[in-house]
């Protein structure tokens, strides 16, 4: 599931009522930090169903992408967040 898309006025009129299948959680950069990889690393993952996001539009333009809470979480504990690591944070793992 990736990408869940939503025009700018139904994503926040869901997200008041409190009626999104998941929660919003940080941009793609805020995710970066909270994983500690890379923005283009989050933005892969992504891509590739490792980590949801709300990509949320108004009129077809792109207005702001939150990743699910629960998709950071289910995947700060999956071994293919290290892969995506830079190397000077992977080599304090230790």
């Amino acid at each position: 599931m990736a990408w869940i898309e939503y025009e700018q006025d139904e994503f926040y009129r869901l997200y008041l009522e409190e009626e999104l299948d998941y929660v919003p959680g940080p941009s793609p950069g805020g995710a970066a930090g909270k994983l500690k990889i890379t923005r283009q690393a989050v933005h892969k993952a992504i891509e590739k169903d490792r980590l949801d996001a709300y990509r949320v539009t108004r009129d077809g333009d792109l207005l702001a992408i939150y990743v699910t809470e629960e998709s950071i979480d289910a995947y700060s504990e999956s071994e293919t967040r290290w892969k995506y690591m830079p190397k000077k944070l992977l080599a304090r793992r230790g």
